[in-house]
């Protein structure tokens, strides 16, 4: 995988979800892709593709070669959504783009993809900063070790066992990452999501089609003896911090730690077998954390005596329990397995009345290969043995695909596919990584001490040889592992010149010597230097003092002097704020105080007397009219007895009267001074004024009290208020 394509899957990944595994493995790819091959196809065209055109630009982009048969099945799984609709056809592998958003872009991903390529740089420089300040060797880069993860992520998801990739050369780099940890959250943060990117790059190269399997979440992973030794603290200090963080991992992750009933027989038996010996041999790595941490026989008579209480109730490790008949029954059935003596052979072990370690080691395998016979999927598997023993998992490894033994090294991966409940799987990855280098490394330094032991006499080699060898192993001394790799291919040759090897032995350890005294040299130098710069700064702290304290003082007038200025400036400001405020509000009154001025004359205008001196005048003159007719009509009577013809000269005038008294409410103004009438008129057109403008007046009286408020709120005065 190139540099760009690595950081382009590391962007085009956010997430460590799990909800649905493979569509959030397969669709972030898939669509990416897909809206390239669009955007470079005829706009005019149906947009059918041959899955052979997705999967060659998948691996022009991404140097990832997805088998088409798991390609076409994710593609035809993803259907609709997130603004892309696909149509797949089987008979012809190939697909159609149905819908896709124009609005949908891959720029932001590119931009990422560019942004995480620099600080890939970036991390590699540091890196190499940190070796040479640290005088450490390392002839891996990030990049070795990105690549080096995909490949043994492929090769495990294939069903493959290349997990030595990530090994002890890769402690120093392990050791950049925990220096990030504490010194450099950003990088820490970009090593994590760069190896998730890798972690994801070497799932997508898996072959066989699991997308759409039922997966299994109950799983029980079945922890081997070394393992649990490591646990109860009887390891390297690395490999007790690995077999520590494993079971946690695994308890984060809702799956559970389990020991067999086999295994528990072969721990017991190992401890009686050092109570019987007086002392475990010091060569192992039991005997070297027996006497490292200064522990007794009694100490290990307890593990025997109370393994059920300290690993249930310290790692909450399942512990299920048998009787010694079935125990008996299953040492009577796997002892006569062939694999035994195949083992056996090649551990160089000599047959013995009691071959319980290889009864154990094959016994195991077969257990959970028979619990898993007849599943296909890694997916659908509900039980492991944990081991890292290589021989094992390449032995029954083979025989079953894919295999139940597994390597510690993948069990996050296992975890993961398995729907882990963690949330931090990412982290959990790395952090395995990490302690599995260092646990390695210690290991391998070990095996390599041991052959220096081997001609130790001959050499003449002294405590201090072997310290100074130690250190130089341990740091990865890239001359040092050199020389020590040439004598172990002597070691394995069939004839050994044990002068040959004795010079070597004495040449390295040497160059370890030397090695050391150049970096203490080193070391002293460089604390000569500290403690002359340490003097150097005493001298300038007290001149730093002196004029820290005249800095002080002026800083002191001039924060008082400032101080002033700002008080006046803000009063200036806040007194300019509440004018500037005040100016509109007052610019408001006067509008409004004219508003209610105008409405005031408006009201005056509508009053009209007209009517009033009209009905008054044809009031008295209809009076008038009436008295005159009756008179007229009286006489008229009283002369010649006749009134039939003037009977029209009263009525008239009298229902002219009545419609006058309708007309203006039945008030007869004539009865009334005019003064009292014409208030009558103005009070009744008042309130007729005051109904069709009411809401002209509320409003305009609403604001205006408003304004006031205002006004007065920001300290203004206003006529009649206080």
């Amino acid at each position: 995988m190139k540099n760009s394509s690595l950081s382009l899957i590391s962007a085009l990944y956010n997430s460590e979800g799990n909800a649905d595994l493979y569509k959030e493995i397969y669709y972030p790819i898939i669509r990416y892709s897909t809206i390239e091959l669009y955007r470079k196809s005829d706009p005019n065209s149906s947009h059918y593709y041959a899955l052979s055109d997705l999967n060659k630009l998948i691996c022009e982009l991404f140097d990832i070669d997805i088998p088409t048969l798991v390609l076409g099945h994710a593609v035809q799984l993803m259907g609709r959504g997130h603004g892309l609709a696909f149509e797949y056809f089987s008979e012809t592998t190939s697909f159609r783009i149905l819908d896709i958003n124009e609005e949908i872009s891959n720029d932001d991903i590119v931009e990422k993809a560019n942004d995480i390529d620099e600080q890939l740089k970036e991390l590699e420089y540091k890196f190499k900063m940190f070796l040479e300040t640290e005088q450490l060797d390392c002839d891996k880069s990030f990049f070795d070790f990105f690549k080096d993860n995909e490949k043994a992520i492929a090769s495990y998801i294939n069903y493959s066992h290349d997990m030595e990739l990530i090994n002890e050369d890769y402690v120093n780099l392990t050791r950049f990452i925990q220096w990030a940890i504490d010194n450099d959250k950003h990088t820490y943060k970009l090593i994590k999501k760069v190896l998730w990117g890798s972690i994801i790059a070497g799932f997508l190269q898996r072959k066989n089609d699991a997308i759409g399997v039922s997966v299994r979440s109950d799983v029980n992973y079945y922890i081997d003896t070394s393992l649990i030794f490591a646990l109860l603290g009887y390891d390297t200090i690395d490999n007790v911090n690995y077999a520590r963080e494993l079971i946690r991992e695994i308890h984060e992750s809702g799956a559970t730690p389990t020991i067999h009933v086999l295994t528990q027989e072969e721990v017991k038996k190992i401890l009686t077998t050092i109570e019987s010996q007086g002392a475990p041999d010091p060569t192992t790595t039991l005997g070297e954390a027996f006497y490292r941490d200064k522990k007794s026989m009694s100490d290990l008579l307890h593990i025997r005596n109370d393994l059920f209480n300290i690993l249930t109730k310290q790692y909450n490790i399942s512990y299920p329990q048998e009787s010694r008949t079935v125990l008996c029954e299953l040492k009577s059935k796997y002892q006569k397995y062939p694999e035994i003596e195949i083992l056996q052979e090649k551990w160089k072990r000599k047959k013995t009345d009691d071959d319980f370690r290889e009864i154990h080691d094959v016994a195991l395998c077969s257990i959970v290969n028979n619990k898993n016979k007849y599943k296909t999927n890694i997916e659908s598997y509900d039980c492991y043995f944990v081991t890292r023993n290589m021989d094992l998992i390449e032995m029954f490894g083979k025989r079953m695909i894919p295999s139940s033994i597994i390597h510690p090294g993948n069990v996050i991966l296992n975890l993961w596919i398995h729907c882990a409940q963690s949330k931090n799987i990412q982290q959990m990855a790395l952090t395995e990584i990490v302690t599995r280098c260092l646990a390695m490394n210690q290991t391998d330094t070990q095996r390599r001490l041991r052959i220096f032991e081997k001609y130790a006499t001959n050499a003449g080699l002294t405590q201090k040889d072997f310290q100074g060898m130690y250190t130089e192993l341990i740091r990865r001394s890239a001359k040092t592992i050199k020389s020590t790799n040439l004598i172990i291919e002597n070691e394995q040759s069939d004839s050994v010149c044990i002068e040959s090897q004795v010079a070597m032995i004495k040449s390295i350890a040497e160059s370890a010597i030397e090695s050391n005294n150049q970096r203490l040299n080193m070391q002293i130098e460089l604390n000569e230097q500290i403690k002359l710069l340490s003097s150097q700064l005493e001298v300038l702290q007290e001149t730093t003092q002196q004029k820290d304290k005249e800095f002080k003082a002026l800083h002191s007038d001039f924060e008082n002097q400032e101080k002033i200025l700002n008080d006046n400036r803000i009063s200036h400001e806040e007194e300019c704020k509440r004018y500037n405020t005040l100016g509109p509000l007052y610019v408001s009154y006067g509008r409004l105080k004219q508003e209610k001025y105008n409405l005031e004359k408006e009201k005056e205008r509508y009053v009209s007397y007209g009517l009033f001196w009209c009905s008054y005048i044809v009031q008295w003159l209809f009076c008038i009219l009436v008295i005159f007719s009756i008179v007229y009509i009286c006489f008229k009577y009283f002369t010649s007895k006749e009134v039939p013809g003037l009977t029209w000269a009263i009525v008239i005038p009298l229902v002219s009267l009545i419609l006058n008294f309708s007309v203006n409410k039945f008030k007869l103004y004539i009865f009334k001074s005019p003064v009292v009438g014409k208030a009558e008129i103005r009070d009744l057109q008042y309130k007729n004024w005051d109904l069709i403008n009411k809401k002209r007046v509320e409003d305009t009286e609403k604001e205006l009290k408003k304004v006031v408020n205002e006004i007065i709120q920001l300290g203004g005065k206003v006529e009649g208020t206080n």
